[in-house]
């Protein structure tokens, strides 16, 4: 769903509430308390709070209706992120956010020998949950010149993947969506295998990618599963 100007952002409730939390923070902090820079995350970090969650907004999206260029957009997201959101206590919102930004891009094979993707991802806290992730659990993160360019191991893609479909399980169903989402003349044997394994992701395609005669057909499956996962995840949300 497209959006022309930030009014259509929001339902008159919508816009109720970010009103009342901005005049909050005004009579709890006072008008001179926050910087310029510090204001201008505060009210992105608003916005982005209050929208309604049927607009999936992109990076470019972002800088056409706030008027700004992409790298003050990066800047205000890494101070909303650090300042006004929280990475400890909302993983859930962030799994569903993730969710949104990985649909946006579609993920695609970076280097097979390394067992590398590649993702973009638009919203600067996703990024860092991202990252925070990746540390927690061991993994390394390469970064390219575009800011929003992350080249992350399979395990990780997987990984993350999997946590996704913990989140969602109570309400789709992804191993059989899968199946019937993907067509059978169209599923290569190793895609096949990788629908009806019980397995998690991780576990299931880690084993397969040790083995090197098999590693690129299993790569190709991995790029499949994860961006019809995605479609089918915001298919369900945009349902809601």
């Amino acid at each position: 769903m497209k959006v022309k100007t930030l009014p259509e952002l929001f339902d008159d409730a919508d816009k109720i509430k970010l009103l009342n939390e901005l005049l909050e923070t005004f009579d709890d902090l006072g008008l001179a308390v926050l910087s310029k820079a510090d204001f201008e995350a505060y009210l992105y970090y608003l916005i982005k709070k209050h929208k309604k969650k049927a607009f999936t907004l992109g990076k470019f999206d972002w800088v056409r209706l706030l008027k700004v260029t992409p790298a003050k957009l990066n800047s205000m997201q890494i101070l909303s992120s650090v300042k006004f959101e929280k990475l400890d206590d909302k993983k859930a919102e962030l799994i569903e956010a993730l969710v949104r930004e990985l649909y946006k891009n579609k993920i695609e094979i970076f280097d097979i020998d390394q067992q590398r993707l590649q993702v973009l991802i638009s919203d600067m806290h996703v990024k860092l949950f991202v990252e925070s992730y990746a540390a927690e659990n061991g993994y390394a993160i390469r970064y390219a010149s575009n800011p929003n360019e992350l080249i992350i191991q399979y395990e990780l893609f997987l990984n993350l993947l999997d946590e996704i479909e913990d989140h969602y399980k109570s309400e789709v169903d992804l191993r059989s969506e899968l199946v019937s989402s993907l067509q059978k003349e169209n599923q290569t044997n190793e895609l096949q295998e990788a629908l009806k394994t019980k397995k998690k992701f991780l576990a299931f395609f880690t084993q397969k990618l040790a083995i090197e005669t098999d590693r690129q057909a299993y790569i190709a499956a991995i790029k499949t599963v994860g961006n019809v996962a995605l479609q089918l995840i915001m298919d369900y949300l945009n349902k809601q």
